[in-house]
């Protein structure tokens, strides 16, 4: 599992990234790295639901690992668009390389949400002092 972070990724105190899509109107989350250590190796992932309405903060996501469990919130306030169901049936493909495996996608209702995120020299120190 790699730790160098790729450009353009934003991110949740909670470990969450999380990149643009279609020009700007989608938002895809998955989970870090660092997040991934402190739960363990990966046993099941638990999704929202396609078409489901979602608020930024909200508890969307949850992942259960050898280690412990955690959550993660959305990033923004839209609608499910997609829910990674290999991930969902596989959970051990996201541990692999985790910023290539997305979890849920969603469609932004309010774009100004993105300024709450951390970019990633604001992430690195985070997960630094950790």
């Amino acid at each position: 599992m790699t730790d160098e972070i790729p450009n353009g990724f934003m991110f949740t105190a909670e470990d969450a990234w999380a990149i643009v899509e279609d020009q700007g109107n989608v938002l895809a989350v998955g989970f870090t790295p660092h997040g991934m250590r402190a739960v363990g190796d990966i046993k099941a992932v638990e999704l929202p639901r396609i078409g489901q309405f979602v608020t930024a903060g909200e508890t969307v996501c949850a992942i259960e690992g050898f280690s412990g469990t955690t959550v993660l919130h959305s990033p923004a306030t839209g609608q499910i668009i997609e829910s990674n169901e290999t991930v969902a049936r596989h959970p051990e493909t996201a541990s692999g390389d985790p910023y290539s495996h997305w979890l849920y996608k969603v469609t932004m209702s309010d774009k100004s949400q993105m300024a709450n995120l951390m970019g990633r020299e604001a992430y690195q120190k985070m997960v630094d002092v950790v």
